[in-house]
Parts: structure tokens; sequence; C-alpha cells
């Protein structure tokens, strides 16, 4: 006899809990019958490769200044001095702050930067304390060209 009253006990809750994920997918559908596919813009991979670029910084290199038309940059680089374990990256023209990771003790990538057009000023501060080191770079956000 216990082991019907159980069957009945989980048959019941089973067949509840199946009709409340069956109210809730039914609310989901109704909140979102309206919803045209044109509210939403989307970005294809495309778009966002093309928005996107990637500075990769070496040691000797002693270039200043670049030239791009996307809209973010990432800069990555290694750590040329062993002591510098700390990478900052701030783009002084409109104030934004990079975050920058170590990648196996040796390199840093930042986020995506943000860049204004025309020239943005760049500091990337290497270390901390009475221990830095500064490189100013300047990187130019030009406009893409209409093909012709």
């Amino acid at each position: 006899m216990q082991n019907g009253v159980r069957f009945l006990i989980f048959s019941f809750l089973a067949m509840a809990s199946a009709a409340f994920i069956g109210v809730n997918d039914l609310t989901a559908e109704y909140r979102y019958k309206d919803r045209k596919p044109d509210q939403v813009k989307a970005l294809g991979t495309e778009t966002l490769i093309e928005a996107m670029h990637s500075l990769k910084l070496d040691c000797e290199s002693q270039a200043e200044r670049f030239q791009i038309e996307q809209a973010h940059l990432q800069i990555s680089g290694p750590f040329c001095d062993k002591q510098h374990s700390q990478v900052s990256i701030s783009n002084m023209t409109n104030g934004f702050e990079g975050t920058t990771f170590a990648v196996n003790g040796t390199q840093f990538v930042s986020d995506y930067l943000y860049l204004d057009p025309g020239a943005n000023q760049l500091r990337i501060t290497y270390g901390s304390g009475s221990r830095q080191q500064v490189q100013d770079l300047v990187v130019f956000r030009t406009s893409k060209q209409p093909a012709n």
C-alpha cells in the first residue's frame, strides 16, 4: 500500500512540474509574440571583425604613430623587462582606461580600446610605483573610403 501512495505522490508532482514548465513556456511565447526581427540591429561576424584591430608591439619597436580605420583597438606585446608585470593603457584623448591581462607571465593583452575619429593619444605604462616606464603612441583613426 505504501508503494502505491508513493507512486501517486510522485506522479502528481511530475504532472504539476510539467504543467508549470508548460505555463512558463506559454508566458515567454506570449511576451515575445509582438517582437519583430528588425527591432534588433544584429552585427554579423564580418561587421565585428571590421570594427576591431589588433596591434602587436615588440621590444624593438620604436614606432609611435599608427593609422587604422577601425573604432576599437586591442594592444598586445611582451613584458620586455622581466621586472614589469603590470601594464596599464589609457586613451588620453577620450579618457578610456583599458584593462590588461597577463598571458603566460611573459606577455600582456588589452581589451578593445575605443578610438575617437582622428588622433588618439595612447599612454602605455609598464610597471608601478617608482619603477614605471611610459610609452606614448598616437593612433590615427581614419574613415573608410567608399568603394568606387
